[in-house]
């Protein structure tokens, strides 16, 4: 794997976000599995390359911001984030 190039890694993870938007246009669960976890794998990848460390504890605080976030329902039943 790529062990200097940030920018690599961060392709990657458009790659493989295209891949799993093909997965759920076939409606295939396995492949989407597949995609969903080769783009964590880049993204800590790319934690790696710039030596940011892990992201175990930002991945749990980032979860709790999201957690006290309020979205509200679209006419077209999409969720959008509430900014009041």
């Amino acid at each position: 794997f790529n062990i200097t190039n940030i920018y690599q890694e961060a392709r990657y993870i458009l790659e493989e976000t295209a891949e799993l938007m093909h997965a759920i246009e076939k409606n295939d669960r396995v492949n989407m599995k597949e995609e969903l976890a080769d783009i964590v794998i880049f993204a800590y990848g790319c934690a790696e390359v710039a030596r940011l460390g892990s992201l175990d504890d930002e991945i749990f605080k980032k979860m709790a911001i999201n957690e006290s976030r309020v979205y509200k329902k679209t006419a077209d039943g999409d969720f959008v984030k509430d900014n009041k």
